[in-house]
């Protein structure tokens, strides 16, 4: 990546999607994430989230180029333990963006039900929470705005799902 110039100072920001893996994320064709699931990729687990937001926090946070990531999220899954993975995941994916200097935005499609691209939170005719949606804000919220210092990515992961 190369930044683009502007004459204005201190005015461009950049803007990444995070949904690593995409077959746990998007396509829940695997419904485990992280250090305790079975049923998950080899890659994209906790270790490279931190990896690619600390890359990010090097090479734009610290240098002053504020970083969002403009798209995250994770499907609705139809079993509580693939469900358990969901929160697991948004909550490391959460703090690891606080705890990075960068802010997520959940992608709410508003995609009803379970599975593939299904990773709705609000009806948008309605605004009620679709599913298990106020759980799932929660988690997100937990994650971004907790102050707690004895709250870090590492009590998050401590509490994986088993």
């Amino acid at each position: 990546f190369v930044m683009p110039t502007d004459k204005v100072q201190n005015r461009l920001l950049v803007a990444v999607h995070c949904y690593d893996p995409n077959t746990f994320a998007i396509e829940a064709q695997k419904t485990e994430w992280g250090h305790t699931g079975k049923d998950k990729e080899s890659w994209g687990n906790e270790d490279d989230i931190k990896k690619a937001f600390n890359k990010m926090k090097i090479n734009f946070v610290d240098k002053n180029i504020p970083v969002y990531i403009g798209e995250m999220g994770c499907v609705h899954f139809a079993t509580e333990r693939a469900e358990s993975f969901r929160k697991y995941y948004l909550e490391y994916v959460c703090k690891a963006a606080r705890s990075y200097g960068m802010a997520p935005f959940y992608w709410d499609n508003g995609a009803k039900g379970a599975g593939n691209e299904s990773s709705g939170l609000f009806d948008h005719a309605t605004g009620e929470y679709l599913n298990n949606a106020k759980e799932i804000v929660a988690v997100m919220t937990k994650a971004i705005f907790t102050e707690d210092e004895n709250y870090t990515l590492s009590t998050v992961s401590n509490n994986a799902p088993r």
